[in-house]
């Protein structure tokens, strides 16, 4: 649950009252930019983002099971880590995409951007570029 859904009225306010809240972020910002604390906590938060913006993406082309999608792999039948797993372009056009929209967490934030359009799926770093490696096909799928 976000913190929008979580605290609607303190949302309300604070989106109404946007100015003042950007002017206090900045001052704040400036004040404090060059503390190693606030860049610790900075690069924790932004470290936490964009591993939630992660997963969200894996679980939504996974189905929820973050599962490698190759039926020969062995990660098909068991949940896999998720350092382990990436979004594979159905269609083989990855490299034209990526030159497009950017690769790791732009390609994320793409995807979210743009509600999760079809055309992806995910798979292990090993079946990806066995893919990548085999024109298109997986080695497990030549078994």
């Amino acid at each position: 649950m976000s913190r929008t859904e979580k605290y609607p009225a303190q949302h309300k306010y604070q989106q109404s009252h946007k100015e003042y809240y950007n002017q206090k972020h900045r001052e704040y910002y400036w004040k404090n930019r060059k503390s190693e604390e606030y860049r610790r906590k900075e690069n924790l938060r932004a470290k936490e983002n964009r591993r939630k913006l992660k997963l969200k993406v894996f679980t939504h082309y996974s189905n929820g099971t973050m599962r490698c999608a190759c039926k020969g792999c062995y990660y098909s039948e068991h949940d896999c880590p998720i350092e382990f797993l990436s979004i594979d372009h159905i269609n083989g056009n990855g490299i034209q995409h990526r030159k497009r929209v950017g690769t790791g967490n732009f390609f994320y934030f793409w995807l979210r951007k743009n509600n999760f359009p079809d055309g992806y799926q995910v798979l292990c770093h090993n079946c990806n570029q066995g893919r990548q490696l085999n024109d298109g096909v997986c080695p497990h799928e030549n078994k």
